[in-house]
């Protein structure tokens, strides 16, 4: 089997994105944990680019690392703030989820080696893309699914103006 940097590239990033995984389960610090998933995020887009999957990557980026766990990470950081004291959680039955974990790993391992791949009916056909997915994902978006695009942006103004209120010191519920 010939080594060539894909391959490389592809193991190394499947480690990180693998362990960054593990250490979510196994860590008690939330902190730590938000950044770890961070590094499996940031992970799984470099296997999405790999796959050629440009869109998917993007939106990996700007929906998950950019955006949900930039907003988790500075919630926590801004819980410490007040509470004067770092978050730790309780892990409890690690040595359960230790052994679910191997054997679902073990089976996916056994079955992915016994899988003949080259009798599968799409692997051989050939895809007819032309040009950038990215582009035929935006000239659609903004064509044929304007309507929805633009709901979903009046319905996020709404919940973040919705999250503004509620945070409001003035506020009481009532």
């Amino acid at each position: 089997m010939e080594l060539n940097i894909y391959i490389l590239i592809f193991f190394a990033f499947g480690s990180i994105a693998l362990l960054g995984g593990v250490y979510i389960l196994f860590t008690s610090n939330v902190l730590r944990a938000a950044f770890s998933l961070l590094a499996t995020m940031l992970a799984i887009a470099v296997l999405y680019l790999l796959l050629n999957a440009d869109f998917l990557a993007i939106s990996q980026l700007l929906i998950y690392a950019g955006g949900i766990l930039v907003i988790m990470i500075f919630g926590v950081m801004f819980t410490n703030r007040f509470a004067e004291r770092a978050m730790y959680t309780e892990t409890h039955n690690r040595l359960p989820a230790l052994l679910l974990t191997v054997g679902l790993g073990a089976i996916f391992y056994v079955s992915l080696f016994q899988l003949n791949f080259s009798s599968l009916s799409w692997q051989n056909q050939e895809l007819n893309v032309q040009g950038s997915i990215i582009e035929n994902v935006g000239v659609l978006m903004l064509s044929n699914y304007i309507l929805p695009f633009e709901l979903i942006a009046v319905l996020l103004l709404i919940a973040l103006v919705g999250a503004v209120y509620v945070a409001r010191k003035d506020h009481e519920v009532k």
